[in-house]
């Protein structure tokens, strides 16, 4: 019976070794991450699939590795590996993110003066089916956007029905466009691309904005 049990010990005391433990990253509603290890880690690397995703030098406060709020904020919702060693010692943990950032907002004055030389802008009203049926594959790819290394421009949201924008409505005219001034957003759910501050191409209605997400969504 004493061998028995003892077997038993050994196996469950080799099992909560090797268990991995798991973090929890939710981006709607961000937290520091604060570890405390037996080892003083230097470098800290995310995998996915067996690929680095990002490296870093290990950050310490008040004697805890710690993670800001912000820094896995630009990881795509999934499943990672959190790898945390110095020369002599690791420690692995499954990281998962969850849930997906919010489209950014901006309003008609900012329209055309972004930082970024390429990006999208989508054209959404209040009680617009169409604006409801694209906005969650939006909201993908802009999450895909913030993507260490992803090649996919911003996304951002613009709400025609607000009342500083209400003056962009009017008899379309979007190709080629400059200036917000001569902008006319005729029908939502709308989608411009954005150039060095050119309009260079746009999609209008569910189906062809729909369709242009699908042609530009990573594999």
């Amino acid at each position: 019976m004493k061998k028995i049990l003892l077997i038993l010990l050994i196996i469950f005391t080799l099992y909560g070794c090797n268990k991995k433990q798991e973090l929890i990253y939710d981006k709607l509603d961000p937290k520091p991450i604060a570890i405390d290890l037996d080892f003083v880690a230097d470098t800290i690397n995310v995998y996915q699939n067996g690929a680095i995703i990002k490296e870093d030098t290990a950050i310490y406060k008040d004697d805890s590795l710690y993670f800001s709020d912000i820094y896995f904020v630009n990881l795509y919702p999934g499943d990672y590996q959190l790898e945390i060693k110095n020369n002599e010692q690791k420690i692995l943990y499954d990281l998962k993110v969850i849930n997906y950032l919010p489209l950014p907002i901006i309003m008609k004055d900012d329209l055309l003066q972004m930082e970024d030389i390429e990006y999208y802008v989508l054209f959404t009203q209040e009680d617009c089916p169409g604006c409801e049926a694209v906005k969650p594959k939006a909201i993908q790819l802009y999450n895909y956007s913030l993507v260490p290394n992803s090649s996919l421009p911003m996304i951002y949201q613009l709400k025609i029905d607000d009342a500083e924008n209400k003056s962009l409505g009017g008899s379309e005219n979007i190709q080629d466009v400059t200036s917000v001034s001569e902008l006319r957003i005729q029908k939502t759910p709308t989608l411009i691309y954005i150039n060095n501050n050119k309009v260079t191409s746009y999609y209008v209605g569910s189906y062809q904005v729909g369709n242009h997400f699908g042609d530009i969504e990573p594999e």
